[in-house]
């Protein structure tokens, strides 16, 4: 059986490295993207088996990206993860995030045991 693939998105490199190291002990194939642009560039359905986005990046955002890749693959769970946006708290970013297409969402800064269980629950239900 071939290890899930899991693409990363998070303009924060070392959040992004951090989540990918955590993923990666967990027997999982990382592939990792400090942008939206970047991250989605070949993306077809099925290439991933899970997608971590963070919300705000510079550029095409998240919240746009999630959008995008729900055009492209329907099913592919995907978690969404903000520490907040100037008046927006992370919860109500994560909450956005989830209306547009995310499965799943953390809020940041959030502990390597919580984002297993979700990516678990997201890989397990497929949603």
């Amino acid at each position: 059986m071939r290890p899930k693939r899991v693409l990363i998105i998070d303009d924060d490199r070392s959040m992004c490295d951090l989540i990918a190291a955590i993923v990666m002990n967990q027997g999982y194939r990382p592939t990792t993207s400090y942008d939206v642009e970047n991250g989605l560039m070949g993306f077809t359905a099925g290439l991933y088996d899970l997608v971590i986005s963070d919300i705000y990046m510079k550029g095409v955002g998240g919240i746009e990206g999630i959008g995008r890749i729900r055009k492209i693959d329907q099913d592919i769970p995907i978690i969404a993860i903000s520490g907040g946006y100037n008046e927006m708290s992370s919860e109500k970013t994560v909450l956005a995030a989830q209306k547009i297409g995310a499965n799943h969402g953390l809020t940041k800064p959030f502990e390597p045991d919580e984002l297993l269980a979700v990516i678990t629950q997201a890989l397990d239900t497929g949603a």
